[in-house]
């Protein structure tokens, strides 16, 4: 009881015109982002890393995100874990060499971010159902026959994955 009820009004009506001035005078800054703009920074990351050996904890400190959010952000937008996500980009980026190369299955491992044959046939196998070879020998089978008037037109289902989850993040926040 230092101040009677008349006092504290008073001082009350103080602070707010204090609080008033400042509000009216300060310059706030937009520093949260959007799930959609994390999201393109989190497959960003991944684009620019993917050859070293990377962790959900390692991105999240990169983009200076707790691990715990940035992985319940990543998972529900799409719907894959990270170590999903990499090994599938791992995958897409090897792939294409199969596809447009004849660099031999052993260097494009490496050059992929792959540690060993094993987890490269492994991922393979899960996103596109058939070995590196098969991936291979399906495209020397594939790419002679088209003509260029048709090569347009012509669209492997493989490398689209990864731009239909881009497009349904971007989907999914419009």
């Amino acid at each position: 009881d230092l101040l009677s009820p008349e006092q504290m009004i008073a001082v009350k009506g103080c602070l707010y015109a204090i609080g008033s001035e400042f509000m009216r005078q300060a310059k706030f800054l937009l520093t949260e982002k959007t799930p959609y703009s994390l999201i393109q920074d989190m497959i960003e990351y991944i684009s620019k890393n993917y050859l070293q050996n990377i962790t959900m904890r390692e991105m999240a400190n990169a983009l200076g995100y707790s691990y715990h959010y940035l992985s319940r952000i990543f998972n529900s937008a799409l719907d894959m874990s990270f170590n999903t996500m990499l090994n599938h980009y791992r995958t897409e980026q090897a792939v294409a060499l199969l596809h447009d190369t004849r660099m031999p299955i052993g260097e494009i491992i490496f050059k992929c971010g792959f540690k060993n044959q094993h987890s490269f046939n492994k991922s393979c196998i899960k996103f596109y159902g058939k070995t590196p070879r098969e991936i291979r020998k399906r495209s020397q089978l594939i790419i002679p026959k088209i003509k260029t008037d048709k090569y347009i037109a012509i669209i492997y289902f493989e490398k689209l994955y990864l731009t239909k989850i881009i497009f349904s993040i971007c989907f999914l926040w419009l």
